[in-house]
């Protein structure tokens, strides 16, 4: 859908922002590496099998899997933040 009235982001101001969104699945702290792997192995297997990536692809998203390593070395401090106010996977942080 186009909006010809509404602004880029360069022409708002803002020439350098680039907003991303992304998806992960995060495991409990110290949950043994193998449990990782076989998850993070099972979650490519789903992204590539035909009809989840067209699913996926035909409501906007661009499916692809990095890895725990690189989801690891990302900083989750805006996550944090979010759940400290909000639910993850349909449980309440701990106050």
């Amino acid at each position: 859908m186009a909006l010809p009235k509404l602004p880029t982001y360069a022409e708002a101001g803002l020439p350098r922002y680039d907003p991303k969104n992304w998806q992960g699945i995060l495991a409990p702290a110290r949950t043994p590496s193998a449990i990782v792997t076989r998850l993070s192995g099972e979650v490519r297997k789903i992204l590539d099998m035909p009809d989840i990536r067209e699913r996926l692809v035909n409501s906007g998203m661009e499916p692809f899997h990095t890895g725990p390593e690189l989801l690891g070395d990302l900083p989750l401090i805006p996550l944090t933040t979010r759940l400290d106010r909000g639910f993850l996977l349909g449980r309440r942080k701990p106050a």
